[in-house]
Parts: C-alpha cells; sequence; structure tokens
C-alpha cells in the first residue's frame, strides 16, 4: 500500500510515463503539412489484457569496429542556444570548445563538432549563418566544412551529421553527446532559437540514430551516447539509447551552465585509450562534480 502522502506524487510519476510513452509512440520530423512524421526504431507495444510490455528495437548483427584498436571519436551535436548567444553570462559552448583544445594531445582522440542553434558566437571561428563542422584533435580546432543553415531541432540534421561524421572519421570507439538545454523525456534536447526553439523529441533521435544504422555506415554500436543537458537521465531517454550505445549519460537534475569537463574528459583518454563507456562514464560524472564544486555551483 503506498503511503497517503506519497500518493500525489505516484500520480505525477504515472502520469509522466504515459505522456513520456505517448511520445515516443508519436510521429514526427519530416515536416508534411505542418505534421512531422519518422520512421521508428524503438517498438513498445503493452498487452491490454495482462499489462504485459513487449519491446522491439533494432540490433546491429555481427558488429564490426570501425576503427584502429584504443582510438576514440566523440561526436558533438553542439546547439548553442541561449547558453551561446548571451552578451552576459553566454559563450558557454565556446567554453567548452576551449576546454576540449586544452586537452592532452593524442592521435587516438578527436572530438568532431556541429554547431549551429545559436544567432551569434563568442568564438570567431564560428558562423551562425552556417552549420560548422570541426574537427579539434591534438589541441587545435581545424575547421572541415560547413552546411547550410538548418534546424538542429530535425532528425534529417542529427542524421547528416552522424552520417558523415562516421564515415569520415571511424574509430574503433565512438560516441556521442547531445550539447544544450535539455527538457527531460516529454520536450526533448538541444532547442534551435534560430528555429523558434525546436528540439529534438526522443523519437526523433530513435529515428535519426535508425537512420544511421541502415544507412550502412554504421557497422558497430557507440560506446555511450550522452547529454550535456538538464533532465535527460530518463529511463525513457536510455531506452532510445539502448538500440544503438553499450553507454548512457545523462542528468536527472538540472545542469549549471558550466556542463561536462571536457578538459578532464580529453585527458582521461589520452591516457587511456583503451577505456570503455563506463570507465569513461565514471570520470565524466566524476570530473562534472569537482567542476561544480570548484565554481560553487548547485
Amino acid at each position: 500500500m503506498i503511503p497517503k502522502k506519497k500518493w500525489f506524487l505516484w500520480v505525477v510519476l504515472a502520469l509522466s510515463l504515459v505522456l513520456a510513452m505517448a511520445s515516443l509512440c508519436a510521429c514526427d520530423d519530416e515536416e508534411n503539412g505542418g505534421v512531422k512524421k519518422t520512421k521508428a526504431g524503438l517498438s513498445i507495444k503493452v498487452d491490454e489484457d495482462t499489462g504485459k510490455m513487449s519491446i522491439k528495437r533494432p540490433q546491429i548483427k555481427d558488429p564490426v569496429p570501425m576503427g584502429d584498436p584504443d582510438t576514440w571519436t566523440i561526436f558533438v551535436y553542439l546547439c548553442g542556444s541561449d547558453l551561446e548567444s548571451r552578451w552576459f553570462f553566454g559563450g558557454m559552448a565556446s567554453g567548452d570548445i576551449k576546454e576540449m583544445c586544452a586537452a592532452s594531445a593524442s592521435d587516438k582522440v578527436r572530438f568532431v563538432i556541429e554547431t549551429g542553434g545559436a544567432d551569434g558566437w563568442h568564438n570567431k571561428k564560428i558562423d551562425s549563418e552556417t552549420l560548422g563542422r570541426f574537427v579539434i584533435e591534438n589541441g587545435k580546432m581545424k575547421p572541415v566544412g560547413e552546411v547550410k543553415q538548418a534546424s538542429m531541432g530535425r532528425t534529417k540534421t542529427l542524421t547528416n551529421f552522424l552520417n558523415w561524421g562516421i564515415k569520415k572519421y571511424p574509430a574503433e570507439k565512438m560516441g556521442v553527446i547531445f550539447w544544450d538545454h535539455g527538457g527531460g523525456s516529454i520536450a526533448g534536447v538541444c532547442f534551435d532559437e534560430l528555429a523558434d526553439d525546436d528540439s529534438l523529441s526522443l523519437r526523433e533521435i530513435d529515428a535519426a540514430m535508425l537512420s544511421t544504422l541502415e544507412g550502412g555506415d554504421l557497422t558497430d554500436t557507440f560506446e555511450f551516447i550522452g547529454f550535456d543537458a538538464c533532465l535527460m537521465g530518463t529511463v525513457e531517454t536510455a531506452n532510445i539509447a539502448a538500440s544503438y550505445a553499450d553507454y548512457m549519460i545523462g542528468s536527472e537534475e538540472s545542469e549549471p551552465g558550466s556542463g561536462w569537463d571536457y578538459t578532464a574528459i580529453g585527458n582521461y583518454l589520452a591516457k587511456h585509450p583503451e577505456a570503455d563507456g563506463a570507465a569513461l562514464g565514471k570520470v565524466v560524472c566524476d570530473s562534472f562534480q569537482k567542476q561544480c564544486q570548484s565554481s560553487g555551483d548547485g
């Protein structure tokens, strides 16, 4: 029996789960008469009579590593939004880029980033009129291309970035980080301020990952999928990530603007390129907490 004082909390949790599951079953993304549509990867069904849930998810059969042993590529989907564009207390995406550049040099570790979603950047190398693509390796940020402006809240934008990235910068271990505001299982992540705060829903992330998988360029699961964003450490998010990655890293709570410590992440992988997603996840969490404490963030 549920204690009376906890009754309201359980009702809220139950309603949240229902809404979140509804969002997983919804169709979205490709614009068609104002309605967004996507192809589903994850399928969840509940037997109305027994209440038993069945889950079907896409899988990579006979996975094959995509790069040389002990190599890492981390793809960062960097939607700057107002975290970057604000004149005061902005520049947070640019700050994390500096952290990546400050990490220990290594030929086995690289960050591959796509920038967008902000109407101004504190980094002069980044143009807010296009989606920029950069590689950060051995302490240097190198532009490697740009594509036409598009909402970072669309499946197609994410799909194009991942398809391009894994084909051009494969590694034995690869990770994907979503950088920006997060709104949990219902609101999603990466709110593009150039597109009326359009964001990626969980279903849109699922559709992008599925498209990358079905395209044939991805022959192994990602080592991890991470969310440097608020509120994305949910069971619904993990249910999506489980189809495409061995580990998920995300916060159940709100994050301060400084977010993850990318210098610590890069330093660790430079010293331990053989590490797996579990070991790296511990470093992400520990360095995040340490950075919050040193800066006085809650």
